[in-house]
């Protein structure tokens, strides 16, 4: 019997399934071995849910490998299918694997592939923004401005409304690596 997560979760897992066996077989018809493969698994349990969650997304219980499926499973990609929690899908129904790229100088980068494109629109939401933007700008007649100093406060609004915020989310116990984070240094 199915816990009540899991047939939450059984369309959207269908769909993911669906649109990897599309995956795959685009693969074999450009003659690549690689193939995707799922296991699913129970959320929460998973070594990558911990950062799927720190980054804002919500693991979805699959876990997924890419590699050769006649080779050494070790050797295989290890993912898991994420999407973003129900109170952010408003705009976004899109699935994604997350994974991890392990550097040659033992640094890490976390990677996001889609699997199943977002198809709900943000333009009303866009529009309403810009509109909402634009009117303050225009309130914003100072005669020493010059064109350079906006880009200089659109660059600074950026930084402190979506770098800062993804830096504290990502990094939230570690002040010195959300400042290089931040500044880049």
């Amino acid at each position: 019997m199915l816990s009540n997560d899991e047939k939450a979760n059984k369309p959207q897992v269908m769909r993911i399934l669906d649109a990897l066996d599309k995956l795959n077989a685009e693969l074999k018809q450009n003659g690549d071995k690689k193939q995707y493969t799922s296991i699913p698994y129970e959320p929460g349990t998973h070594p990558l849910d911990e950062r799927a969650r720190l980054m804002g997304y919500e693991p979805i219980g699959l876990d997924i490998l890419f590699g050769d499926p006649d080779g050494d499973r070790k050797l295989m990609v290890p993912m898991i299918a994420v999407t973003l929690p129900e109170e952010l899908s408003t705009y976004n129904d899109g699935v994604y694997t997350m994974y991890i790229n392990q550097l040659e100088d033992g640094n890490e980068q976390t990677l996001l592939g889609v699997v199943i494109p977002n198809s709900k629109s943000r333009e009303s939401l866009i529009r309403g923004v810009v509109q909402s933007l634009d009117n303050h700008m225009a309130t914003l007649k100072h005669p020493d401005l010059q064109p350079y100093d906006y880009l200089q406060i659109m660059y600074q609004f950026i930084e402190h409304n979506m770098v800062n915020n993804i830096a504290k989310r990502t990094f939230p116990d570690d002040a010195t690596i959300r400042r290089i984070f931040r500044n880049g240094i």
